[in-house]
């Protein structure tokens, strides 16, 4: 359904309720909306933030406009600001039987055009975790999802959830190895039982521990050959850290898969905050940029 592929489709659907949403619009046509600075641009059927950016002004816009090759499949939303959360789960019989909020640290448009590193974490808090489950179930609801797991992201701006998008599938990242740890569950087994219509007999476990990952993009210089990446000891709540190691080969193609470094931590809510933060300033990576014919 487009309603779960195409960025226009979704948002469209959820005219004339009451859940939150950029304002928007086909960029083709943006000559024909009023509107303030600045705006988001995005293909419509994207993901990972590849193709989004951010224009301040008419002169950006116009030039974005002119280079862009494939003006059709783009949107504008309004720039919202806040945090960026995403929540995991899975619908069974129409019905929302499970899902977590996790706040962004860092966004993924970050980690695509500034080489930021990209992660979230599990959200502990009973109240905040009630509003995201009932925003969520009327989104689901109004988009008609009935079975299947679900990534959807979202702005919390002034108090309210703002919908971004929802994809029917699971969350990238180390999310499907993070709700297996931490819940019980494996969202890719819970998927395909979804697609042969079988009956989902997954039981969360309800501990009140927390979760994160952490991942690092490859350096800007690639295509590049690595020559040390720092290891990073005696951080307990690391469940496991995947690096690149020395002398092999990176270039931009690897996504949140395949790239300098990622990890999954595990305890408490507090000390993962801290611990993420360390990673985040000890981590690096050495590389040499290599030539296209030598890779």
């Amino acid at each position: 359904s487009k309603k779960f592929t195409n960025k226009t489709y979704m948002k469209k659907a959820l005219k004339n309720t009451n859940i939150f949403y950029p304002k928007f619009g086909e960029l083709k046509y943006i000559e024909h909306y009023n509107f303030n600075y600045p705006i988001v641009l995005k293909p419509k059927n994207g993901n990972s933030s590849k193709g989004v950016t951010i224009v301040k002004n008419s002169n950006e816009l116009l030039s974005f406009i002119t280079h862009c090759k494939n003006i059709e499949n783009y949107e504008f939303e309004e720039y919202i600001s806040g945090d960026i959360y995403h929540v995991d789960g899975y619908v069974s019989k129409g019905k929302l039987k499970f899902c977590k909020p996790s706040r962004y640290i860092n966004t993924p448009l970050q980690y695509e055009t500034n080489n930021s590193p990209l992660g979230s974490q599990l959200i502990l808090d009973k109240n905040f975790d009630l509003k995201v489950f009932n925003f969520t179930k009327d989104v689901l609801k109004t988009l008609g999802l009935k079975n299947s797991v679900f990534h959807l992201e979202f702005i919390y701006h002034n108090g309210n959830l703002f919908f971004l998008e929802v994809g029917a599938r699971q969350g990238g990242g180390e999310i499907v190895p993070l709700y297996k740890q931490v819940f019980g569950i494996d969202l890719v087994k819970i998927l395909l039982k979804t697609q042969l219509l079988e009956n989902i007999d997954e039981r969360p476990i309800r501990k009140e521990k927390s979760g994160g990952y952490l991942l690092f993009p490859v350096p800007n210089n690639a295509p590049c050959i690595v020559n040390k990446v720092t290891k990073i000891n005696n951080i307990k709540t690391i469940k496991y850290q995947i690096y690149s190691n020395k002398g092999e080969k990176l270039t931009k193609n690897g996504g949140y898969y395949f790239n300098s470094g990622r990890f999954l931590f595990i305890g408490d809510f507090i000390t993962i905050k801290k611990d993420i933060k360390r990673v985040i300033d000890e981590f690096k990576i050495y590389t040499e940029k290599i030539k296209w014919k030598d890779y």
